[in-house]
């Protein structure tokens, strides 16, 4: 009788017993395993930091971004905002370490997170900005257009972002704007030099040499190393048939910069060609 009740009870106690410690039987398939605990290999969150640690890393990290160790700083701040998601300087910190990399595009989420806190932030907004320009594809040229309106709404009179602004809608071929835009940062910024540039390349790609001509003089008394400056300035006295003036100045640009070769060179080789045509005429004449 007792054998039978003990019988009795490993039948029912297998009853209860889970499926998955069935699986594990003999009798079951051979490939039929327990189920995983979902929670071995997550990792436990960190505690957030006090405000005196927050600052000592923080402080930290911008002492490597200013050692130019920004693969470290980011490091750092990576963790650091894994524990901490609304401080504003941490984002800041590591838009400025992969700005310094020219890494425009990983870039660009942080300073987008930066706005999300503060939607109001005219820095990150002309930080996405500028980083949307060097993206260097059209969609995000518009999108650095609408940030530096956003951030020109915010602060009118700024010579430099009206300056960022034209140079992101010459790249978008939006002459006129840039124009205007480019016009009114030097009338508030006389030594702008890049503002110079764009707009004297602006002017060129209209074929509006007089006034490429008038904008290349005024800045190149300011910034007379202007290798670009001087190349726009060739440019347009070649077209105004001033080639000898020309020559000059596509040969001062290489002088100054020999990375301009190929935009030198093709200038001069077509100015001394219409020089010698020309010469060649008034002696037949």
């Amino acid at each position: 009788m007792r054998d039978t009740s003990l019988s009795l009870l490993i039948k029912i106690s297998l009853l209860l017993l889970p499926i998955g410690f069935l699986a594990g039987c003999s009798d079951a398939p051979e490939n039929a395993k327990p189920p995983v605990n979902q929670n071995v290999n997550k990792t436990e969150s960190k505690p957030p930091l006090d405000p005196i640690e927050e600052k000592k890393l923080l402080d930290g990290a911008q002492r490597l971004i200013d050692q130019n160790k920004n693969v470290e700083a980011i490091q750092l701040l990576d963790d650091f905002i894994s524990r901490e998601t609304s401080i504003v300087r941490a984002y800041h910190l590591r838009a400025d370490a992969k700005g310094r990399q020219k890494d425009w595009a990983g870039a660009i989420p942080d300073w987008s997170k930066i706005l999300e806190l503060e939607p109001d932030n005219h820095d990150a907004l002309v930080s996405r900005g500028t980083c949307y320009v060097y993206t260097n594809t059209k969609e995000n040229k518009e999108k650095a257009v609408t940030d530096f309106t956003q951030a020109l709404k915010l602060k009118p009179h700024d010579a430099h972002v009206l300056g960022l602004r034209g140079w992101a809608e010459d790249g978008l071929g939006e002459r006129e704007a840039t124009q205007l835009d480019l016009e009114e940062a030097i009338k508030l910024q006389p030594k702008n030099e890049n503002a110079h540039a764009i707009l004297a390349g602006s002017y060129n790609a209209i074929s509006d040499w007089d006034k490429s001509l008038k904008v290349c003089n005024e800045g190149l008394q300011m910034f007379p190393k202007s290798d670009w400056m001087m190349i726009s300035r060739a440019d347009a006295e070649k077209h105004l048939g001033k080639y000898r003036e020309a020559i000059a100045d596509y040969k001062a640009a290489y002088a100054i910069a020999p990375k301009t070769w190929d935009w030198t060179r093709s200038g001069m080789e077509e100015c001394y060609e219409k020089l010698l045509d020309k010469e060649g005429k008034n002696k037949s004449k």
